[in-house]
């Protein structure tokens, strides 16, 4: 049987070295700055997964947050983790902590733990359990923990149950099918011209 080889050769116009060199540092340019923005906004992102109040997951499949309740005087928010905000504004850039790193090879988006301290609480993978130090107690015999929930916030918790741990449910923010899709157009936009830019949908 014969077989038919076929051979391909590039138009007058096509640039390959430049091609090969956007190829070798596919983030340079406004294609990490674009990239990070693909991730913060739109189908898919963080500030999606903030508005459906859901994990989106590397398989796509979407998992519901466990809702905030209500401690002490404290009322639940009108959206998870949207009490003062300052959590997805870090997460999207808008405020204190936000952590962007756009570099050749490489685009990242973050929190620094230092500015908004339990970002990696709801980030981890599993809940966290609180518990009292039970060697730290005021003077009148009283745990600590215990005087400073029930003073702050009206939460007068018993000592059983805070040394037994208080369990903080995880409502983690994650790279999915459909944000990897969106930024992959963007950098092989750039690759192949050299222009980057998230086309509409």
């Amino acid at each position: 049987m014969s077989r038919i080889y076929y051979i391909v050769q590039p138009g007058k116009g096509a640039n390959f070295k430049s091609i090969a060199a956007r190829a070798a540092k596919p983030f340079a340019g406004d294609a990490g700055r674009i990239v990070a923005r693909v991730m913060r906004q739109g189908p898919g992102s963080v500030g999606d997964q903030f508005a459906q109040q859901a994990t989106i997951g590397a398989s796509g499949t979407v998992v519901n947050w466990v809702p905030s309740k209500p401690f002490g005087r404290k009322p639940a928010p009108s959206q998870t983790l949207m009490g003062k905000g300052r959590l997805r504004a870090a997460w999207q850039g808008e405020g204190a902590g936000a952590v962007t790193i756009t570099e050749t090879n490489r685009v990242a988006i973050g929190v620094d733990r230092r500015v908004v301290p339990y970002a990696a609480v709801f980030q981890s993978r599993t809940a966290t359990t609180v518990r009292a130090n039970p060697g730290n107690r005021t003077k009148s015999g009283q745990l600590a923990m215990r005087m400073f929930l029930g003073m702050q916030y009206g939460a007068w918790i018993s000592e059983a149950k805070l040394l037994s741990g208080l369990v903080i449910q995880p409502r983690p923010l994650a790279v999915n099918p459909i944000m990897e899709g969106r930024a992959t157009a963007v950098v092989r936009a750039y690759i192949l011209t050299g222009t980057a830019q998230e086309k509409a949908a």
